[in-house]
């Protein structure tokens, strides 16, 4: 996928404009009189947290009125408000707009809104048909073409209150977030203090075991010598008290009690070498379970040190990217200052006349602005984490989509008529990701657009093309990777272009509406890798299909040219970078 946004200003009619009020303050400074200073309007308040004023320019040389709107913050709040204006003009009649460019006043504590923050609110001689002197009232010592005014605020944003519930939610949210660490620590103790407890319980085992199997043994050698010894001294009285048996049966009756002797004598060696073999393996058993549960013990801690020095790792890598993301934030707002100051304001001499709409006219300008862009591209990851203990790397293609917010320019020159018309332009980009892992870089971007028909609806064609180069790299501490794309293409689009309010002579609006067809190839003779969509598998010096898209653009005449271009862009990479890598993605 592939977008690209922007917002440009003609900058060049507006420096233009700058010089020529200069030249004209030169000129006329000794000859106008006090009605070309602004007037203040009464305007009556409606709340009494912000004061609402007015002041009217109305110039003798054109007989046009310009009008300057100002809100003061009367609080030491930060607000976002609505102001809705309905002005009530003689010959105009009734006109309804909101302050603010983007339709918002802004206000600081003790702050004020002006005019530099707000679209130019004019009657222009235009507006009134001809009738400039019919339509003047008299106002102090000048004119003007007000009758009345009203106006209401609504949307009422306290940016205090809202700021001041965020923090207490945040704090809210790294007390939860040390809770839960604090438990997690609390149970990865009592893990490891239940691990020790068990192997101390399989140590005494042992020894208890030992000890029994040793008490045993000596006990069953002391049965075994007092058998013996009963069986002789029982044989002894036999033969004191037995003395007149003959010796045949003395001899016989010896023989049997010695055959007794024997048979106790063996089955006791038997039943010992039995309890002995049983007590090897009981104690084997106990060694390998205190191993493992050693072994385990280890692994979690160091599992439980990896998580640690990851988790500090992240925190670490978030900070910096959050003081990237600000630093990048201030030095746009710096230069998005200088770029936008002035956007809509144009001296009515530079605009088209409806006289002049048939007539075909040149036309030149030159704009300034932001845009952000995107699109996928490939790159060789090298990671390396641990799982239960134990290190484990990978290493593939993978895909990254870096965002990059982007400073160019949009120079073009050309003819217009109510009918038809074109244009030729240059169109330069650089950009950078707000934290710093990506950029981008094509300063070679060209084309020409054409369009006919009606004043209302014409078909327009434009053809483009250049380089695009986009880079990326990994900001994970447990991964290294990095990605490139450069690229060469070519672009077709054509669509619809609608202008609004055409018979106007001060700020009309061109809309497009089209489709986009591009083709890829490598801009140098390295080429690239591509995904191959259907498989998943990365190719390599291959030429890409078509890439369709669509295409819309807002223009409004001397203001701005907003504008979104999409895709579905395939993942492709430098071709040098993958050759020695897994060919599968991720």
């Amino acid at each position: 996928m592939n977008s690209t946004t922007g917002v440009c200003t003609s900058m060049c009619k507006y420096l233009f404009r700058a010089k020529l009020r200069n030249y004209l303050f030169l000129l006329l400074m000794f000859s106008l009189t006090a009605n070309a200073q602004r007037k203040k309007v009464q305007v009556r308040q409606v709340d009494p947290r912000f004061t609402l004023s007015l002041e009217s320019y109305f110039s003798t040389l054109t007989a046009d009125e310009e009008f300057f709107y100002y809100v003061k913050n009367n609080t030491n709040q930060e607000y976002n408000i609505v102001v809705d204006i309905t002005a009530n003009y003689a010959c105009v009649g009734e006109r309804r707009f909101k302050l603010g460019i983007n339709k918002v006043v802004y206000l600081a504590p003790n702050g004020e809104f002006t005019p530099k923050s707000d679209w130019v609110h004019y009657v222009l001689t235009s507006d009134l048909k001809g009738k400039a002197k019919e339509c003047a009232s008299k106002f102090e010592d000048s004119y003007t073409y007000l009758k009345n005014i009203s106006y209401t605020i609504s949307s009422v944003e306290n940016l205090t209150e809202k700021k001041a519930a965020e923090e207490k939610k945040k704090e809210d949210d790294l007390a939860n977030k040390k809770k839960l660490a604090d438990e997690k620590a609390r149970q990865e103790k009592e893990k490891l203090e239940k691990a020790k407890l068990e192997k101390e319980k399989l140590e005494k085992d042992k020894l208890a075991k030992e000890a029994a199997n040793k008490k045993q043994v000596a006990k069953t050698g002391a049965a075994v010598g007092t058998v013996s010894t009963t069986k002789e001294a029982s044989g002894s009285n036999e033969k004191k008290t037995t003395a007149a048996k003959t010796e045949k049966a003395s001899s016989s009756t010896e023989k049997v009690q010695g055959a007794k002797s024997n048979t106790v004598d063996a089955e006791n060696l038997a039943l010992s070498k039995q309890q002995q073999a049983q007590q090897l393996e009981a104690e084997g058993k106990a060694q390998e379970e205190r191993r493992k549960a050693a072994e385990a013990a280890e692994l979690a801690e160091k599992q439980k040190e990896y998580d640690s020095w990851k988790n500090k790792k992240a925190e670490e890598q978030k900070v910096q990217d959050a003081a990237s993301f600000a630093a990048s934030v201030g030095l746009m707002t710096i230069v998005g200052g200088w770029i936008y100051d002035g956007m809509g304001r144009v001296d009515p001499m530079f605009v088209l006349k409806p006289e002049d709409e048939k007539k075909r006219k040149f036309h030149m300008g030159l704009d300034f602005g932001y845009s952000l862009a995107t699109m996928p591209i490939l790159y060789a990851s090298d990671k390396t984490t641990m799982v239960g203990g134990k290190t484990q790397n990978t290493k593939q293609i993978t895909a990254a989509h870096p965002f990059t917010f982007n400073i160019e320019a949009f120079w073009k020159v050309g003819i217009d008529n109510e009918n038809y018309g074109g244009y030729a332009y240059l169109n330069p980009k650089l950009g950078f990701s707000p934290i710093f892992d990506g950029y981008q870089f094509s300063p070679l971007n060209y084309g020409a657009r054409l369009y006919a028909g009606a004043k209302w609806a014409k078909l327009y064609f434009e053809y483009g093309g250049g380089m695009r180069q986009f880079s990326h790299k990994s900001h994970d501490a447990e991964e290294a990777g990095k990605g490139n794309a450069v690229i060469s293409y070519g672009k077709l689009e054509y669509g619809l272009r609608f202008t609004t309010n055409h018979d106007s002579d001060y700020k009309r609006s061109h809309i497009s509406i089209g489709l986009i067809s591009e083709k890829i190839s490598p801009y140098d003779v390295g080429g690239f890798a591509i995904l191959d969509p259907e498989y998943g598998f990365v190719q390599f010096d291959q030429k890409s299909k078509a890439i369709q898209g669509f295409a819309f653009q807002w223009r409004k005449d001397h203001t701005f040219n907003w504008y979104i271009n999409f895709g579905s862009y395939i993942r492709l990479g430098t071709n040098q970078k993958y050759k020695k890598s897994n060919n599968m993605l991720a």
